[in-house]
């Protein structure tokens, strides 16, 4: 069976969809019922094997996970103890400087307060927030972020260039 249309006068023939096809899907013309369905049932497997997968995966993944996540809050304590050591030092050494520079050693003890600070912070607060505070900073006062990164850096050269070799 087919129809014919007439596109601009010539007579073209297009064959019928048979009861079968027709409806099934629109873009599927051709296909019987039987193969749309079987179609839809690989694909359905193939869906459900995505997820078999990405399941399989995120279990393999989360033990590592936890492992990164726990290294590095200790780490993140180590550093805040480390921290705290180094404003305790600066303290001590605005106490030196108390008798001879009254005014510097103020400063002295003001920063290193400060610094104790940003190691209570540090210990208190999880690395997710701690991401979170850096970031709305960074938006907030992008050239004190800058400074301090560079300033952050010049320090940690220093410190490395000075450190003995192993």
């Amino acid at each position: 069976m087919s129809d014919t249309t007439d596109f601009g006068g010539a007579k073209h023939s297009q064959p019928q969809q048979s009861s079968a096809t027709r409806g099934a899907n629109p873009g599927s013309y051709g296909r019987t019922e039987t193969q749309y369905r079987a179609a839809e049932r690989r694909e359905d497997q193939i869906s459900d094997f995505g997820r078999r997968a990405q399941a399989g995966l995120s279990e393999a993944v989360e033990p590592a996970k936890q492992k990164a996540k726990t290294l590095a809050e200790e780490q993140k304590a180590a550093g805040a103890d480390k921290l705290k050591q180094v404003a305790q030092a600066i303290d001590s050494a605005a106490g030196n400087l108390e008798g001879e520079l009254p005014m510097t050693a103020k400063t002295i003890r003001d920063a290193a307060a400060g610094l104790e600070q940003v190691s209570t912070n540090l210990k208190n607060h999880s690395l997710n927030d701690l991401a979170g505070e850096v970031g709305s900073f960074a938006r907030s006062q992008p050239a004190a972020f800058f400074g301090g990164a560079v300033l952050a850096g010049l320090v940690l050269a220093r410190f490395l260039k000075s450190s003995p070799e192993r």
